[in-house]
């Protein structure tokens, strides 16, 4: 069962509020967004260094008369305006491949913002989903993403299409050839800047994951994402943030239900949830040389 915003507002308050520019939007990324022009955001034109504010703030849990005392209205007006910015019928689909994650988002009721680097796939979700792009339920976005805009080698597997990358170090632990192929890239900025924040963020771009969560400020109540080198990195953002669930989940099972497909998300993915401690006992379990089996990877599910 899902939990509530105001079950969330009575666990915790994490946030205060530091003034600071608003985040640029990348001229490109107009042109990427369909045909609908960029929306005015009344609240982020003012400003909010959430993730810098979180690390200052106390718990109001634990609130003393001290701690009361040093809670500025900045931090109420900071919580205020993460709730707003939150779009609860929106996901990011970022790596939507061949759209079966969209189609299972869409089906359920949510808006959609699908991002794909290849543009043969992005041609394939406008021919598959033409209903939801006509009536403003589904945004395909054809860029990678990458640390800065302009031009980037995509790496295109000719084994498996699930491994198209960017990270030339991925590619050379897969088997099999890679084309070369120029793409535009942006960075994930320029998507929470043109549509807010979504409830549910799955990334999985096949090792480039670190250059959406680089740009995460304020929080969706679930995200999952891929393991791999950058998995501490991404944990110790999370963290930063003030994520307290995990999942792991192993997508080779996932796989054998519904192939080329992420699954179930949030409180529906399986398994229990877990502290960070517990996740990174976990997976260096699942990672063992006498566990792993050899089509085992694994994406780890987060809530608030």
């Amino acid at each position: 069962m899902v939990r509530s915003r105001s079950q969330n507002l009575r666990q915790e308050i994490r946030l205060s509020f530091s003034p600071e520019s608003s985040r640029g939007v990348e001229r490109a990324f107009r042109g990427a967004t369909n045909t609908v022009e960029p929306l005015e955001d009344p609240w982020r034109s003012k400003g909010a260094g959430l993730k810098e504010a979180r690390e200052h703030t106390p718990n109001l849990t634990t609130a003393n008369a001290e701690f009361r005392s040093r809670l500025s209205l900045w931090a109420i007006v900071a919580y205020v305006l993460e709730f707003f910015r939150m779009q609860p019928d929106l996901i990011f689909d970022v790596g939507c491949h061949n759209g079966n994650d969209t189609s299972y988002y869409l089906s359920r009721g949510f808006r959609v913002v699908a991002v794909e680097a290849h543009p043969q796939y992005c041609s394939a979700m406008y021919q598959r989903f033409p209903e939801a792009i006509a009536a403003g339920r589904l945004y395909v976005l054809n860029f990678a993403i990458a640390e800065r805009p302009g031009l980037c080698t995509l790496l295109e597997s000719q084994a498996e299409s699930q491994w198209n990358t960017v990270v030339p170090e991925i590619a050379a632990q897969k088997s099999g050839d890679f084309r070369e192929i120029i793409v535009p890239a942006l960075t994930f900025n320029c998507v929470f800047e043109r549509f807010n924040t979504p409830y549910y963020l799955k990334v999985d771009i096949e090792g480039s994951e670190i250059n959406v969560f680089r740009y995460l400020v304020d929080r969706p109540q679930y995200i999952s994402f891929e393991v791999n080198s950058d998995f501490s990195s991404i944990l110790r953002i999370l963290r930063d943030l003030g994520y307290t669930r995990y999942k792991l989940v192993n997508q080779r099972l996932i796989h054998l239900e519904a192939y080329a497909s992420s699954g179930p998300f949030g409180e529906d993915a399986a398994g229990r949830w877990v502290n960070d401690k517990v996740l990174e006992e976990q997976l260096c379990t699942a990672q063992a040389p006498d566990r792993r089996h050899p089509d085992d990877w694994f994406d780890v599910h987060v809530g608030l």
